[in-house]
């Protein structure tokens, strides 16, 4: 019985070394999906030498990149041929968490660059990503520090059923999971590809014939404070006359300051004044077809700004569309 009882233990030691040599000493064994944060933060790294102390080789086993942590792109075909050069608009929504549009522009290095936006929480996160065939992982941050992920797929057919179930689909959808920092349960995505335009997030406004973006985003700024602000010195100054104007489902051309300033009122009216104080810094694109030459400024709750090459406005759209109430803080 003794003997039996030491063969037994000698074996169970046995064991216990080749389960963990397998994956220690084998890297490719690996689990290859994303732990979750709380795995990557709290689990400690199992070392041979840690149930061995004696051992003079101490293989350790590699951990999975933390999800956290922008990774490099792989690089990979192109199976879905999307244009390098090309600016894309999405449209969609977050299970639990509302609307969210995006403006992405696809590299040749298989990098997905540009922005997101969050209407619930009334939000704006730059985007990187990456692109492996029809694979896609989204990180989400703002001042560095990443603040969501999304990990999903551009799937062949349309589980919503918006497209026809024999039409086989290329970049038209982009579907799967959120999952937030500090919080481990994960939130279906649902995104259609709404308009495009020629451009990069490098050259976004180059369609509109200008050179450095800074001139529009920085003029963008500008005539929201303004308007924040009731400035009209300021807003009639950044105008590039005549400027159409829509409001109250009617269209108006006005010529001179003296006009504008006389529905001054009645043009940032109705809430438009307020949501323009919200509107997304990033969401603009260039026209193209019978507007090209100009860059829209997409305004929270409906409506919009359009601005010439130079950056003065020459029109504004006050329209309003459902939103939902914001959850976050809004600043006047």
């Amino acid at each position: 019985m003794t003997t039996f009882k030491n063969l037994l233990k000698l074996n169970t030691a046995w064991l216990l070394l080749s389960i963990t040599c397998l994956f220690a000493c084998n890297p490719s064994s690996t689990l290859t999906s994303s732990p979750s944060p709380e795995l990557i933060e709290k689990s400690p790294i199992l070392t041979l030498s840690a149930i061995y102390p004696t051992q003079t080789k101490r293989p350790t086993l590699v951990p999975t990149p933390n999800i956290w942590e922008i990774q490099q792109c792989r690089k990979a075909p192109n199976v879905l041929e999307i244009e390098p050069d090309w600016i894309w608009q999405y449209k969609g929504d977050i299970a639990e968490h509302g609307r969210i549009e995006m403006l992405l522009n696809f590299t040749e290095d298989n990098q997905i660059l540009g922005f997101a936006f969050d209407f619930q929480n009334v939000r704006e996160y730059q985007v990187f990503g990456c692109l492996e065939e029809r694979i896609f992982t989204l990180w989400l941050h703002q001042e560095n520090q990443v603040d969501a992920v999304i990990q999903g797929e551009f799937p062949t057919t349309d589980p919503r059923g918006n497209y026809s179930s024999s039409t086989v689909l290329t970049s038209d959808l982009m579907t799967g999971s959120l999952l937030e920092r500090d919080n481990l349960e994960s939130f279906q995505v649902y995104l259609r590809i709404s308009s495009g335009t020629y451009g990069t997030m490098k050259h976004r406004f180059q369609l509109a014939g200008t050179e450095d973006d800074n001139l529009i985003l920085d003029a963008s700024q500008q005539f929201i404070s303004a308007v924040a602000n009731n400035d009209k010195t300021q807003v009639v100054e950044m105008l590039h006359f005549p400027v159409e104007i829509w409001m109250n489902g009617a269209r108006a051309e006005m010529r001179t300051p003296e006009v504008f300033l006389t529905y001054y009122n009645s043009i940032f009216g109705d809430g438009f004044r307020e949501r323009l104080a919200v509107t997304f810094p990033n969401y603009l694109m260039a026209n193209a077809g019978n507007f090209v030459g100009t860059i829209t400024q997409f305004i929270y709750g409906g409506g919009g700004l359009a601005f010439d090459e130079h950056g003065k406005v020459i029109a504004i759209f006050n329209w309003e569309e459902e939103t939902p109430t914001p959850t976050a803080a809004i600043k006047p």
